[in-house]
């Protein structure tokens, strides 16, 4: 019923995380951090959560504020 997007970015040294659909979980390759559904950081080595980014929804439109 809502949307949210995140930024793929890591908190720790800036890799590209993954969606892993099978955990639900953000899966960053370089040291294996890991971020839940909401973008929390909950293992590994990321201080911080993914950043989120706002969401605007325009009649039949989505766009993302960067």
């Amino acid at each position: 019923d809502s949307i949210t997007a995140f930024s793929r970015i890591c908190t720790d040294l800036g890799c590209l995380v993954n969606w892993d659909p099978a955990r639900e979980q953000f899966i960053c390759p370089c040291h294996q951090g890991v971020y839940d559904k909401n973008g929390k950081n909950i293992a590994g080595p990321p201080p911080r959560p993914l950043d989120k980014f706002d969401v605007v929804a325009k009649g039949e439109n989505v766009y993302i504020r960067v």
